[in-house]
């Protein structure tokens, strides 16, 4: 018995060793490379990282991919074409909150940007808030009109559309686009996109911009998707969002967030800043 218990041992130590030279056969070959391959010195630069285009481009590819999932979804939906947005609610009406006393984006991208040049425009107040240093005001530009849809000349204070504010400035590219125009912005923006389909290209870098959802009768979900969708075949991405809880936290009764804050970047900008390595 004690020597079957020996010779088992024995047997087990031969398959244990062989199998032991073998994996230190096989990892040599890893750390002693043949005489004849050559070793990459040490000192050999490294490959950079992904380009801004590289990342843009892997991007697209999830944008694509969360697009179909949209049209799923919505397809899946048992309300399915009308869907809702929220269920009907009163509002309390707002004013202009802080919009005389509040410039301190204004102030702060002349202060980062020496060479920046802003035009602000808003038909409520008369002049930029107190936050805008004297030191900035060559470079602020404020005119007492209002952002439409269509020119409105005669009316007091007059509204114009985007293109038409541009071509009075003589601009033909805007680096950011800032805009909270209490849901005026679908007409607004479909309106400049009209003046864009020629060309195929909207000559502006980034939009930060506050969305409203609060007029159901004109602003559905059909009608939110086809104007989103439309911005997005001219290169419009959302890189950042900010729910704005005010209709929540002001508003009569239970209510859903209405409002939304987001920054686009344009994927298909060739003059972008974001695109110069």
């Amino acid at each position: 018995m004690g020597l079957r218990i020996v010779q088992v041992c024995g047997l087990w130590f031969w398959v244990a060793f062989t199998f032991f030279a073998f994996v230190v056969f096989h990892q040599s070959r890893g750390l002693f490379p043949p005489s004849d391959q050559k070793v990459q010195p040490t000192n050999a630069p490294r490959t950079e990282g992904l380009t801004t285009r590289q990342r843009m481009v892997r991007s697209e590819t999830a944008w694509r991919s969360s697009v179909s999932l949209r049209h799923k979804m919505a397809y899946e939906h048992p309300q399915h074409p009308e869907i809702p947005f929220f269920p009907a609610q009163e509002l309390e009406k707002f004013g202009n909150f802080g919009v005389n006393d509040e410039s301190t984006f204004e102030n702060e991208m002349l202060a980062r940007i020496p060479s920046a040049q802003i035009f602000a425009f808003d038909f409520s107040v008369n002049s930029f808030g107190p936050q805008l240093s004297p030191s900035y005001q060559a470079r602020a530009h404020f005119k007492k009109v209002g952002l439409g849809a269509e020119d409105e000349f005669q009316s007091s204070p007059p509204f114009f559309t985007l293109q038409t504010l541009m071509e009075q400035n003589g601009h033909t590219y805007i680096d950011i686009l800032k805009i909270d125009i209490e849901g005026s912005e679908y007409d607004a923006l479909d309106s400049f996109m009209d003046s864009c389909e020629p060309s195929g290209v909207l000559p502006i870098g980034q939009v930060q911009i506050e969305l409203h959802l609060v007029d159901d009768e004109h602003v559905d979900f059909e009608r939110f998707t086809n104007w989103w969708e439309r911005l997005e075949g001219f290169g419009m991405r959302p890189t950042w969002l900010e729910v704005n809880l005010v209709a929540v936290t002001m508003g009569v009764g239970k209510t859903d967030p209405r409002c939304v804050e987001y920054v686009w970047v344009n994927a298909h900008d060739e003059k972008s800043i974001l695109l110069q390595e």
